[in-house]
């Protein structure tokens, strides 16, 4: 009844029975007749209903038909119209499916930044590995493209190099008379950082939060530690600053370390708590009690002072968090 009033009664006799029809459908899905639902869903999405109706029973059809209205679903999502791209996201949190998913990776590759950010939470939330991979992946972009030092700033003359797809600092020639640091030109708050690191004969950090200190080479602030020998990896060190030092069990380093080769280096900075992560094993969970530290700055790579050595530094990308 309620099916054949929407498809032939007139327009008064459609609007009095909107709400009822709503609510037959929604009760259809909870007892699994999605025929009948569909049906009524179909006929509420008719041009003639009022918007807010029609969209909401779009969003209904695509959550019953899944998979089967992924490509639909990636239309909406980009719609210039906030209404649609509003419906399309409060249905994909329901709608299960690889199609489903492959449409969230691909739309999320060639969104706006707002879009983009909002995809990745709702392919994190998905219980698919696929998804969870693709929102790790989405959200990082790259801070150092492997061949310039576009965006970043320092002593490139002496003190910094590209070499093999990778920046290093520091020579094996010559000794270097004092600390230098290669800095981002933008600041960064609350992220998720990650690149890899190596060490010759050379204890390095990674800097963040941080700032550069007037008249000097140093940089004040976070640093993230590793060094050829084994004793500071994976530590929390306040460069030039309260010279605080968040020191880790360098005997359980050990087993996680790769002294001679490429390590993968972790940091995620949300609000006062940081935590860093080698090769995958977190190694810091630090909450900044003092309020005046600052919970923004550059990312730097150090060269430390001493004798010859090298700092090497690649695939640097960056997630920043809402």
């Amino acid at each position: 009844v309620l099916l054949r009033g929407l498809q032939e009664g007139s327009p008064e006799e459609t609007a009095a029975i909107i709400g009822p029809a709503i609510a037959c459908a929604d009760t259809c899905v909870e007892e699994g007749r999605t025929a009948d639902a569909v049906a009524l869903y179909a006929a509420l999405r008719s041009p003639d209903m009022p918007a807010h109706v029609r969209l909401a029973a779009i969003g209904q059809t695509m959550i019953l038909r899944g998979d089967a209205s992924a490509d639909l679903l990636g239309r909406y999502l980009v719609s210039s119209d906030l209404p649609e791209r509003r419906m399309a996201l409060r249905a994909v949190r329901e709608m299960p499916g690889t199609a489903v998913t492959q449409t969230l990776i691909e739309t999320a590759e060639d969104a706006d930044a707002e879009l983009r950010l909002t995809l990745i939470e709702v392919l994190s939330g998905r219980d698919d590995p696929a998804a969870q991979r693709a929102a790790d992946e989405l959200g990082f972009v790259p801070l150092f493209d492997g061949e310039t030092f576009q965006g970043w700033e320092g002593d490139t003359e002496d003190s910094f190099r590209i070499e093999d797809g990778a920046i290093v600092g520091g020579s094996l020639e010559e000794p270097i008379p004092h600390n230098e640091f290669l800095c981002t030109t933008e600041e960064y708050g609350d992220f998720i950082l990650r690149l890899q690191v190596k060490a010759v004969d050379a204890n390095g950090g990674i800097q963040f939060r941080s700032h550069r200190v007037e008249g000097s080479s140093e940089v004040s602030g976070y640093q993230a530690d590793f060094d050829a020998h084994g004793i500071y990896w994976g530590c929390l060190y306040d460069e030039s600053r309260r010279g605080m030092l968040v020191a880790v069990d360098q005997a359980m380093m050990k087993d996680i370390v790769d002294l001679d080769g490429w390590n993968d280096y972790e940091i995620r900075c949300e609000g006062p708590r940081i935590r860093l992560y080698v090769n995958g094993h977190q190694t810091v969970d630090y909450t900044e009690e003092d309020p005046q530290i600052p919970r923004e700055g550059i990312i730097g790579l150090q060269v430390h002072s001493g004798p010859p050595s090298e700092t090497w530094y690649r695939d640097i990308e960056i997630m920043e968090l809402p």
